[in-house]
C-alpha cells in the first residue's frame, strides 16, 4: 500500500505528469487491460503464483499503482489519497492487533475492531484533513465507508484463507498467502 500511496501522491505533486495523463487517455486502456488480464492469469494458474510469489506480487503492485495513478488522474484524487491512507492505517493497526494479541481476527471481535478501527483512522483524517485541506465533509464520509467496506472484504478474505484457524499457512507459503489477501 505503501508504494500505491507513493505511485498516486507523485502524479498528485506533479503537475506535469497529470496533465500528460489527461491528455492522453490511451495511458488508461492499458493499464486497465493489463490489470485485467494480470488478475484473471493470477486467480486462474495458482501454480504460477505458487512457483514464482515474489515476481508475482511484485508485478501486480506496479500494475495497480499504474492503474489507480491513471485513474486518480482524471479525478479529485484526495478521495483516493484519504482512502488509501485510512486503509493502510487500518492494516498495520490490523497487523498489529493480530501479532500481539491471542484473540482469534476471524471471530465477531474482529468485525468490532475493524469498525472501530476505521472509525478512528476516520477522525484522525478527517481532523488532519480539514484542517490542512478543505474537504467537504460527504467526500470524508465517503471515505471512510470506502475504507471500511475494504477492511471488511479484506477481513472475510482472511477468515476464508485461514478456514477459521483450523488451517496454519506453512512457513513457506507466506508470501502466496500474502498475495492472496493482496489480490483480494
Amino acid at each position: 500500500l505503501c508504494i500505491i500511496e507513493a505511485s498516486v501522491s507523485f502524479k498528485w505533486f506533479n503537475v506535469p505528469t497529470r496533465e500528460s495523463i489527461r491528455k492522453h487517455p490511451a495511458f488508461f486502456v492499458p493499464c486497465f487491460v493489463l490489470f485485467a488480464t494480470i488478475l484473471t492469469v493470477s486467480l486462474c494458474c495458482e501454480s504460477l503464483l505458487r512457483r514464482f510469489p515474489k515476481i508475482a506480487i511484485s508485478i501486480f503492485m506496479v500494475i495497480v499503482s499504474l492503474m489507480l495513478t491513471s485513474v486518480s488522474a482524471y479525478t479529485d484524487s484526495y478521495i483516493i489519497k484519504l482512502a488509501l491512507a485510512m486503509c493502510m492505517g487500518c492494516t498495520l493497526f490490523i497487523i498489529a492487533f493480530s501479532l500481539q494479541t491471542k484473540v482469534d481476527i476471524s471471530s465477531r471481535i474482529g468485525y468490532l475492531f475493524i469498525t472501530l478501527t476505521c472509525s478512528l483512522m476516520f477522525g484522525i483524517t478527517f481532523l488532519i484533513s480539514t484542517s490542512m485541506i478543505l474537504i467537504p465533509v460527504p467526500i470524508m464520509i465517503l471515505c471512510y465507508f470506502l475504507a471500511l467496506l475494504f477492511m471488511l472484504y479484506l477481513f472475510l478474505g482472511f477468515q476464508s484463507l485461514m478456514k477459521k484457524r483450523k488451517q496454519e499457512v506453512a512457513p513457506d507459503e507466506y508470501v502466496f498467502a500474502a498475495l492472496q489477501i493482496f489480490l483480494e
